[in-house]
């Protein structure tokens, strides 16, 4: 937990609120708050966690079990849980 929160309030952030551009001249007033110059951000962002069921792809009968324990699929909505998971 302790490296996530090192990545959000590091990278993550200095990502989101760029002040300069990549050859180190300020930003202007007009494009602050912007992602990639094309999306604004208004108020705080938000991170949501989506989980893969760790069953939802299939394994070959040779490999399951002693090779293969768990196998998750790329994420789609047929995969995801939905269930609401409170920490």
């Amino acid at each position: 937990m302790k490296e996530f929160w090192m990545y959000t309030n590091g990278p993550l952030a200095d990502g989101l609120y760029w002040e300069q551009y990549y050859n180190d001249k300020n930003v202007s007033d007009e494009d602050l708050g912007f992602i990639y110059f094309e999306n604004k951000i208004l108020g705080r962002p938000r991170i949501r966690q989506l989980r893969v069921m760790n069953d939802s792809c299939d394994v070959h009968d040779d490999f399951k079990g002693s090779v293969i324990k768990e196998c998750y699929a790329p994420y789609s909505p047929i995969c995801c849980k939905t269930k609401i998971h409170l920490a």
